[in-house]
């Protein structure tokens, strides 16, 4: 009689989980945890990567924007241009004039790096 009444609780886990791991379901309590992880993962793979090897951040961050939507970088671009404004204070600073030419050239050099 009580391995009956596990067995229906059991039942019922086992179709709440089935329901959550539909990838297509929109309401997937599971399914969204799971990706919250994986994203968690990855940031935290290029955040340890860039402590290793500082100087390719912007090279980095070239590659990532390659591979936006163009909705996605207008974002992106705000989110940068918000992050410019907090560190200098609301005023363009020289150095933002130099962190641009130096944008703009690896984005030559990434541009035939890609090419070739």
């Amino acid at each position: 009689m009580i391995q009956g009444y596990l067995w229906e609780k059991n039942e019922a886990v086992v179709e709440w989980l089935s329901r959550q791991l539909d990838k297509n379901s929109q309401h997937s309590v599971v399914y969204s945890n799971i990706k919250c992880v994986k994203k968690d993962a990855i940031i935290q793979s290029i955040r340890n990567s860039l402590e290793d090897c500082p100087e390719a951040a912007l090279d980095a961050v070239i590659e990532m924007v390659q591979h936006l939507s163009p909705l996605q970088r207008s974002d992106a671009l705000r989110h940068l241009s918000h992050l410019e404004e907090e560190g200098s204070g609301g005023s363009v600073s020289s150095h933002s004039t130099a962190s641009s030419a130096s944008a703009t050239n690896s984005t030559v050099h990434t541009s035939e790096r890609i090419g070739e």
